[in-house]
Order: C-alpha cells, then sequence, then structure tokens
C-alpha cells in the first residue's frame, strides 16, 4: 500500500473512531501464572452452587491508573486477587 493510501485509511479510521466514541471494546488479558493461579482456585469451588447458567465465578478486571487489577469471585463469597502488582 502506497504512503497515500496509508494515510487516508488512517484518516477514515480515526473519522469512525469520533463517530462511536461511545461503542468500544475492552479486551484483558491474563499472564499464565495468573491463569494457573485462576484455574487452581476454579477447580477448587467446582462444587460450588451455580445458578441457571452456571455463573458461579465472577471474573473482575479493575482498570487503574496503574494497572488492571484482576479478581475472581466465586459464588459461595470467597475470592481470589491474581493481580501482578510487581508488574505495575
Amino acid at each position: 500500500m502506497k504512503q497515500k493510501e496509508q494515510t487516508k485509511v488512517v484518516a477514515a479510521v480515526d473519522a469512525d473512531a469520533t463517530k462511536t466514541n461511545n461503542d468500544y471494546i475492552s479486551l484483558f488479558s491474563v499472564s499464565k501464572e495468573q491463569l494457573r493461579k485462576l484455574n487452581a482456585f476454579s477447580r477448587k469451588h467446582v462444587s460450588c452452587q451455580r445458578g441457571a447458567i452456571g455463573g458461579a465465578h465472577t471474573y473482575e478486571f479493575s482498570p487503574t491508573s496503574l494497572g488492571v487489577v484482576v479478581k475472581l469471585r466465586c459464588h459461595c463469597g470467597k475470592s481470589i486477587d491474581v493481580t501482578d502488582y510487581c508488574d505495575w
């Protein structure tokens, strides 16, 4: 793609982004170590009561100015914080 065409594409994307300012998608990720901890917690709480759609666990991602807090909350009330605070 030529430079002029790239500039037009970027301008079009920017224009679309401003039109749909409220329509955006946030994606969160977890490290392998965080995933290991989340899976271990989930296995320990596999027998907890579940709702009609199996909603025994709630994943919470809370963006802050320093980083993202990552928690897993079980239906029984217990939770685990797997945030890597050293990475902030």
